[in-house]
């Protein structure tokens, strides 16, 4: 098998799973899938953990819940790069979720694990997480 570059993308307060790059990768190859993606466990608030990430995926109003595409939970070929986000993505909490979209649309070929593979703990300071994390980042 020819071996692809591959891409994924690490935010500064995630934490990968120590096998996150292995087992994504295992995987993107056993399906032959140019995008893959798992779940993260997500802390709601201090010692309340849920999963996001499903196998439904996204198509249409950005929910922040079970069939969500985490953006750390994600790995995909190179070329994929190509569905970069607008420049000023970073305003939108949705930016993400768009880009997914367009993703899929293209065809290009999507696996998901059933696998936790990122793990978001909230930061320093937060009670929970909520939308008010992304008002903060537009700042």
């Amino acid at each position: 098998m020819v071996s692809r570059p591959q891409y994924t993308h690490l935010d500064d307060d995630d934490v990968y799973t120590p096998d996150h790059i292995e087992v994504l990768l295992d995987f993107a190859r056993e399906t032959n899938s140019e995008f893959v993606y798992g779940k993260a466990r997500v802390e709601k608030t201090p010692g309340e953990w849920i999963q996001v990430g499903g196998p439904e995926y996204p198509h249409g109003h950005y929910p922040y819940g079970p069939n969500e595409i985490p953006h750390s939970a994600v790995m995909f070929r190179s070329y994929i790069r190509l569905f970069s986000p607008r420049p000023d993505a970073w305003k939108f909490s949705t930016a993400d979720h768009f880009r997914w979209i367009r993703v899929k649309r293209a065809g290009v070929r999507v696996g998901f694990l059933d696998r936790v593979v990122t793990e978001v703990p909230l930061r320093p300071g937060e009670n929970s997480i909520t939308a008010a994390r992304f008002e903060k980042d537009k700042d």
